[in-house]
């Protein structure tokens, strides 16, 4: 399940408590779930959506972080909390990545920067206007 500006969604009580309660089970199901912002402050808004982000947070597999401005960079670093957060090269790594860059957490132990790259038809996706587009696909399907 991928949420798209997060914030928006967990500004009501009962949607916070929803994904909360999934993200402890989702994947015992062999499931995911994605929460996405732009603005990592929202996450900090209030006590009680503090709490629950950063559990949210702290229960993720995988998380991929992309380029953060200074202050996401702090906001980002309390979610975390003392001893959970990233180290000086850690965070200038986040601070100062090239488009496509993210930083990788895996486990506790693995915490790298990766390059994600997008195959040309992913890049065709958001390159070329939608009309292009259409006609390449009705093509396609017709030649199948």
């Amino acid at each position: 399940m991928f949420a798209a500006v997060f914030y928006s969604a967990v500004k009501n009580g009962i949607a916070l408590d929803f994904f909360y309660s999934m993200c402890k089970r989702i994947r015992k199901y062999n499931g995911a779930f994605i929460p996405a912002t732009q603005n990592i402050a929202d996450w900090n808004a209030s006590e009680e959506l503090k709490a629950r982000t950063t559990a949210i947070i702290k229960n993720s597999q995988y998380m991929f972080i992309f380029k953060l401005s200074g202050p996401d960079m702090k906001d980002l670093c309390e979610l975390f909390g003392a001893g959970e957060s990233f180290n000086t090269e850690e965070q200038r790594r986040i601070t100062s990545a090239a488009t496509g860059n993210a930083f990788f957490i895996g486990s506790t132990e693995l915490r790298e920067s990766l390059r994600v790259e997008a195959d040309r038809f992913v890049e065709d996706l958001f390159s070329k206007d939608a009309k292009e587009l259409s006609a390449k696909s009705q093509s396609q399907q017709e030649g199948n």
